[in-house]
């Protein structure tokens, strides 16, 4: 679980693959990091990405997100944690946010569809919790009440997984506001504050590593590196990825990772040099 360090290096390291989750998931070691932290594309996602399609084990060409119906899109998202399962160290957490969808005046059910889906499939469901956005955006919908709430699942491979009994007394409803997006990033972030305690509960430590397959501005990630753990992130956006790359870079040595190209990413203001 813990990576390698380069004599006199301090800081962690982190990689970053531009790359469809799924393909990239697949070329990681097995049981190589500690904790997943992550929040999927919201379904549904329209136009896509300006990238190649991947090829699901289904059959259908696209983009995560942009399946035609709900059922594909939690038949890939299982696909997807399939692979995490097996990248994720026996003793690690999953920690997966998601979205609600509405469709025709009706709930769809994503969270709770998804999770009896990937219990299916192999996972443990260890627990449900709520995080209550407290500044969340309004809601154009005027026959239904507001969202103001996304379901965060704690999935798990065994019974014999690591667990701080501190973070006991959190509780299971989380009541923290939505951050703005990072400068240059076109999505959200999660709360700082949400990652730390998914960290302290899981009790990861320094020098371990940390993923996350859909790694947005890098949020996970860096709050990760103050932790002085390692980090994989994935995202198929370029944009994305230079957001993050750039972020990354004053806390950590990143690398990025294209295809089969590999470049240190640089940072003047970190003095982040060649690997």
């Amino acid at each position: 679980m813990r990576r390698p360090t380069e004599p006199g290096e301090t800081r962690p390291r982190i990689t970053l693959y531009r790359g469809h989750a799924l393909e990239v998931l697949r070329q990681l070691p097995s049981d190589s990091v500690v904790a997943c932290i992550t929040s999927p594309p919201a379904w549904p996602v329209v136009g896509g990405y300006p990238v190649r399609p991947v090829v699901w084990p289904d059959g259908w060409r696209g983009h995560l997100g942009t399946e035609p119906d709900p059922e594909s899109y939690i038949s890939h998202l299982v696909a997807v944690f399939r692979e995490v399962r097996r990248v994720l160290h026996p003793r690690g957490i999953l920690w997966l946010s998601l979205v609600e969808t509405f469709r025709g005046r009706r709930t769809v059910g994503i969270p709770w569809r998804t999770a009896l889906a990937m219990v299916d499939d192999g996972w443990r469901l260890r627990q449900e919790l709520i995080w209550h956005l407290t500044n969340a955006p309004r809601d154009e919908a005027a026959d239904r009440f507001r969202r103001t709430h996304e379901h965060l699942l704690m999935f798990v491979r065994s019974s014999r997984y690591r667990f701080d009994a501190a973070a006991h007394r959190l509780g299971s409803l989380w009541v923290l506001p939505v951050p703005r997006s990072y400068p240059g990033s076109t999505f959200y972030n999660s709360p700082p504050e949400l990652v730390r305690r998914c960290l302290a509960a899981g009790a990861v430590r320094a020098g371990e590593a940390v993923l996350d397959p859909f790694v947005g501005s890098g949020t996970v990630l860096a709050v990760a590196a103050e932790r002085g753990c390692a980090g994989v992130g994935i995202e198929v956006n370029r944009r994305e990825i230079r957001v993050a790359a750039r972020r990354l870079a004053r806390v950590a040595r990143v690398e990025v990772v294209d295809g089969l190209v590999r470049r240190a990413v640089a940072s003047t203001s970190s003095g982040c040099g060649e690997n």
